[in-house]
């Protein structure tokens, strides 16, 4: 069974951007896998640095999209990338320091913070794309 599990109260109503936040659920989905299998500690610097390179391309298409439609909230959705990509950066130095259980600990952040941002953050611009038609 996937850690998490794409529904509808995961979609923002663009089917570009629901595309690219299920490619995010499949990377974290497949390294949940490699956890269960004993392969965390393996899987993490690879899972790390495809979450890192994908959310990467993921934020600067949908701030681009969200400076093109003028979205107020603008500013917040920066702040909350900035905010992940920090934290990103900081699990990748303890994953270089070799931390204990820091495959549970990534998990545990990226299922929380993946699902919380889509489900309350991005779903905020789903009425501003959709007025301009964008769906």
């Amino acid at each position: 069974m996937a850690l998490i599990e794409w529904t509808p109260a995961l979609s923002v109503g663009v089917a570009e951007l629901d595309g690219q936040h299920r490619k995010l659920i499949d990377i974290i989905n497949r390294f949940n896998d490699a956890m269960k299998s004993g392969k965390g500690s393996v899987a993490l610097s690879g899972a790390l640095k495809e979450v890192a390179d994908y959310t990467i391309y993921h934020f600067g298409y949908e701030e681009k999209k969200l400076v093109e439609i003028g979205y107020a909230g603008l500013l917040k959705q920066k702040t909350e990338h900035k905010l992940f990509a920090d934290k990103l950066h900081n699990l990748q130095k303890d994953l270089d320091a070799k931390k204990v259980m820091l495959s549970i600990e990534f998990m545990d952040f990226l299922k929380k913070w993946l699902t919380s941002h889509i489900a309350v953050n991005d779903k905020q611009y789903m009425a501003a794309f959709n007025a301009k038609g964008i769906h």
